[in-house]
């Protein structure tokens, strides 16, 4: 038979547990619901890079918007930098190894081939002539360059185009529903304004178009030229290759050259 004070621990342990198991639901219901606020207040990349873009629009401040253009535009431009400097090495070895009896590898010749094909290069060359052409190509694009057609093509980033396709060089497409028709676009025409994912896939786009396409040979040329020379890239030159980027002609390099020089952008190469 249970003494008194046996009977008084279990008395209190069993009006305890209720207490408990009150306390045990609070807290799960509690965690839960702070997980989901965590969630969806998370900060992540694709979140935080929407936030800005959105921002972009709602500065009224001229030069704090230019900031923000800048800040929203910049690690992309370096990103597709990094990479063109990686290519630019990879290449290099690459060409070493082709003048040598053993040869390219089966995979340095798999990526060749993938990236002839992704900036126009003939494949039929001698692997030196061939290594020597893309070389050419898959080169740097200063940023001071970028950033100038990038704000006059989306307004710094307000433009239509910019908040609802991503798309902040004005880039085109041909395949209906690739991207915004344009409102004023002229009769027969079929071209659209293409729509990206976010700001690192229009940056890239721009850097294979300015580096693949025949219109803007010119643009290549000069950065030869300076590379040559063992100059740094120089925008104010290269710019004059993008005649053929608008209908404006000179007019637009002259607004680039000034846009570059006003906003003072080559400090950012």
């Amino acid at each position: 038979m249970p003494s008194q004070g046996q009977r008084g621990r279990k008395e209190k342990a069993s009006a305890t547990q209720p207490i408990i198991g009150y306390a045990l639901i609070v807290y799960v219901f509690f965690t839960l619901a702070l997980t989901i606020v965590l969630s969806h207040y998370a900060t992540t990349p694709q979140k935080l890079k929407a936030r800005q873009q959105t921002v972009l629009g709602q500065i009224t401040h001229v030069k704090a918007r230019k900031e923000a253009f800048i800040k929203f535009l910049l690690p992309s431009i370096q990103y597709e930098n990094h990479r063109m400097q990686d290519a630019q090495r990879q290449l290099k070895t690459m060409a070493q190894r082709a003048e040598r009896s053993s040869g390219l590898s089966r995979k340095e010749r798999q990526q060749l081939t993938a990236w002839a094909q992704k900036y126009d290069v003939d494949t039929g060359n001698h692997p030196a002539d061939f290594i020597k052409a893309l070389a050419l190509k898959m080169d740097e694009i200063p940023a001071s360059m970028v950033l100038a057609q990038g704000a006059m093509e989306s307004a710094w980033g307000t433009s239509r185009f910019a908040r609802q396709a991503n798309n902040y060089f004005g880039q085109w497409c041909f395949t209906k529903g690739c991207g915004l028709v344009p409102k004023h676009r002229a009769a027969g025409a079929t071209h659209e304004v293409q729509t990206f994912s976010g700001i690192n896939e229009a940056v890239a786009a721009y850097f294979v178009n300015i580096n693949r396409h025949g219109a803007y040979q010119r643009v290549r040329d000069e950065r030869t030229l300076l590379r040559q020379s063992d100059e740094p890239l120089d925008s104010l030159k290269m710019v004059r290759g993008l005649e053929k980027y608008s209908a404006r002609g000179e007019a637009y390099v002259e607004e680039l050259q000034g846009m570059i020089r006003f906003n003072k952008f080559k400090q950012f190469d």
